[in-house]
């Protein structure tokens, strides 16, 4: 059962570093084209730009081969902690990368500033059917005018 586990957090450790070798790149790119200011971003964004697929691919190779080889190398507990440990660390990249990659400074500016904007005067009536008489044609469209273009266009007052 131990070695299935512990194959099963290589492949998964493994995946993991591949997807963020290539997807990093992207997300870089993304940000460039977007002219996005590092300084929008929290603590792990430089760390997390510099990953690419040329050296996670062979880190998580790496830390596959060391994943299940500990097993013969280690006792059945300190492996089972080791899995753990892996598998808790793998979590923690995967949210750091996700936290490091969406601009959170940029927002909290962003509500800072909607949030010191006086607000709209209401110029709706205080009570929407209050305001319906004034409106000749509230159920149907106006009658097209007779009128050409460019000339004054008359509607008929509502109460004729």
């Amino acid at each position: 059962m131990l070695q299935v586990s512990s194959v099963t957090l290589a492949l998964l450790s493994l995946a993991e570093w591949t997807y963020l070798g290539f997807a990093t790149p992207i997300v870089r790119a993304i940000h460039k084209d977007f002219q996005a200011d590092p300084g929008d971003f929290d603590w792990p964004y430089p760390y997390v730009m510099s990953f690419h697929w040329a050296w996670c691919i062979p880190v998580g190779l790496v830390l596959a081969i060391a994943i299940t080889g500990k097993d013969r190398w280690c006792s059945r507990r300190v492996a089972v902690i080791a899995n753990i440990a892996v598998f808790l660390a793998g979590i923690a990249l995967a949210v750091s990368w996700r936290w490091g990659t969406v601009p959170h400074r940029m927002i909290q500016r962003a509500q800072k500033a909607w949030q010191n904007r006086a607000a709209a005067p209401d110029r709706l009536p205080r009570f929407a059917l209050a305001a319906l008489p004034r409106f000749g044609y509230s159920f149907c469209a106006q009658p097209a005018s007779p009128a050409a273009v460019g000339e004054p266009q008359r509607w008929p007052s509502p109460g004729t």
